[in-house]
């Protein structure tokens, strides 16, 4: 099985010209992605902890409704009040000044309901804790928001009376990596024969009763060979291509083979094998894009299978 790995891997690499060769999976522990997204919208590194808390003071609170906890309970209780007067501490120096209180006043009222082993007093701190994170969160969200559509040109920048319009970040993020897909150019014959609309008035027939002082210079349409073309219209131009290539307005000359079916009765599968290592790796045929060198892949057995087919 590895060897037919192999050999298949290296016709897919011979067809798709990109490095496909086989090789064997190994196992490595680590995190399955580099960036862990969050399930809160405007997640900042002070609401982040205060999230933390919460966690850590619905943990106590479940662990002192206990009536006997154990030493290992015991000590994650330890390493929680060990951990609360520093909270502020890790925490970005620039906002730490406006969060050092609370969370000091936190770490306080913790202390207490830990000492006084109150349940209910340590899930109070744990919905203080969530409501100051998602109040934190709700106004990062605004502010992102209200950066972005400024950006896009949505909404007008502080100290700007002009209305607002799309910048050219706007056009950017419509326009993808990809870039602008322009429109092909081709015979406008090929657009002239796309129908159009019933529903649609062409503004480009006025009424022969209306005199217009800009017609007399207005280019003659007939003298243009090349215009942009339509999605359809391009379909037709390839088309058109393509017909001239096979020469679809020739006759077709019908040829004559002289087989007869003893000749295929001897039909090996060494010889198809053979004939088929002598195409390209990148050869396919039909429709379905078959590479002949990929028959070398299949069994003796499937070979004369197919023998059996073509004798039909």
């Amino acid at each position: 099985m590895r060897a037919w790995y192999g050999a298949a891997r290296t016709e897919f690499t011979t067809l798709s010209s990109d490095d496909l060769s086989f090789k064997e999976p190994r196992f490595v522990l680590e995190c399955a992605g580099k960036c862990v997204a969050s399930k809160w919208t405007g997640t900042t590194a002070a609401s982040s902890m205060w999230r933390g808390l919460a966690k850590r003071a619905t943990e106590t609170a479940n662990i002192v409704s206990r009536p006997n906890p154990d030493l290992a309970q015991f000590r994650i209780v330890q390493s929680h009040l060990r951990f609360l007067p520093r909270a502020a501490e890790l925490i970005p120096k620039k906002i730490r000044l406006q969060h050092a209180n609370a969370m000091f006043n936190f770490a306080k009222g913790f202390i207490a309901a830990v000492d006084s082993r109150s349940s209910f007093w340590l899930c109070s701190l744990a919905c203080l804790a969530k409501k100051k994170a998602a109040d934190l969160e709700a106004d990062t969200t605004a502010m992102r928001t209200n950066f972005w559509r400024q950006m896009i040109g949505a909404a007008p920048e502080p100290g700007q009376t002009k209305a607002p319009r799309p910048t050219k970040a706007a056009y950017r993020y419509i326009r993808g990596n990809e870039g602008w897909t322009p429109s092909p150019i081709g015979k406008i014959e090929f657009q002239d024969g796309i129908p159009d609309d019933p529903q649609d008035n062409p503004d480009n027939q006025p009424d022969r009763h209306v005199y217009d002082d800009i017609a007399p210079f207005v280019p003659d349409t007939h003298s243009i060979t090349d215009a942009p073309l339509s999605d359809q219209a391009n379909v037709e131009a390839q088309a058109a291509a393509w017909g001239e290539m096979w020469e679809i307005t020739e006759q077709y000359k019908k040829l004559k083979f002289n087989i007869h079916p003893d000749m295929l009765a001897k039909l090996l599968p060494n010889a198809i094998s053979e004939a088929c290592a002598t195409f390209p790796g990148d050869t396919g045929l039909g429709h379905d894009n078959i590479a002949p060198r990929a028959v070398q892949r299949l069994s003796k057995d499937a070979v004369k299978a197919r023998c059996a087919v073509h004798r039909l």
